[in-house]
Parts: structure tokens; sequence; C-alpha cells
């Protein structure tokens, strides 16, 4: 189990993530209250965070929302998954649902 108190934020490597982080945190803390920790990145590859509670469907939605409202284009919304894209980018956003142990979300890009 991944405790959300005792997770160290790491560093963000690379301009494409530290760009998809800048666009992506605002929304996820008006979500999630501003309790979100960036847990694990890859330079160009993915974007890893960890939130105190467990993620629902109900997030997904609102997040979506959120971007809808940015303007961006949904692709595909189902259960655990969100596909957002704009000129130049696809975002696979995967959020861990029937994870009961920790809320996790993974953005592959």
């Amino acid at each position: 189990m991944i405790n959300y108190e005792n997770t160290q934020e790491v560093s963000i490597d690379g301009e494409k993530n530290q760009a998809i982080h800048g666009e992506l945190l605002p929304l996820l803390n008006q979500v999630y209250n501003n309790q979100v920790k960036l847990k694990d990145n890859m330079k160009s590859m993915w974007l890893t965070y960890i939130f105190p509670r467990l993620v629902t469907r109900a997030d997904v939605e609102a997040i979506q929302k959120k971007y809808e409202e940015l303007g961006d284009k949904i692709d595909e919304s189902s259960g655990s998954d969100l596909w957002v894209s704009k000129i130049g980018q696809t975002l696979h956003l995967t959020f861990f649902i029937q994870n009961f142990m920790v809320g996790k979300l993974e953005v592959l890009f």
C-alpha cells in the first residue's frame, strides 16, 4: 500500500513532462482539494500521481469536463480511462478506480 503522507514528490524530468504537469496539476488540485503528489515520471513518456483517497468514476468525469472547458478533445472516456487530445499531443489518463489500496493516476503520452 502506498502511503500518501509518506510519499516524497519527485522532480519533473523534461520540457514535455513539465508542460503536461503544468496544465494537469491545477485540474487535479481542484478535484482532489490540493492533495496531489507527483510520485514518478519518465521524460517524454509518463507522469504518475497519487492522492490521499480512492479514485472514483466521478473523478474521471470531473477531469474530463475540465479538459473540455480548456477546449481539448475527448477521444474516449470509459471506465477508468480518459483519452484527451489537442494539436500535437495525446494523453492517456488511467485512473486506478479498481484499486482499493491507493488513489492513483498514470498519464501516458
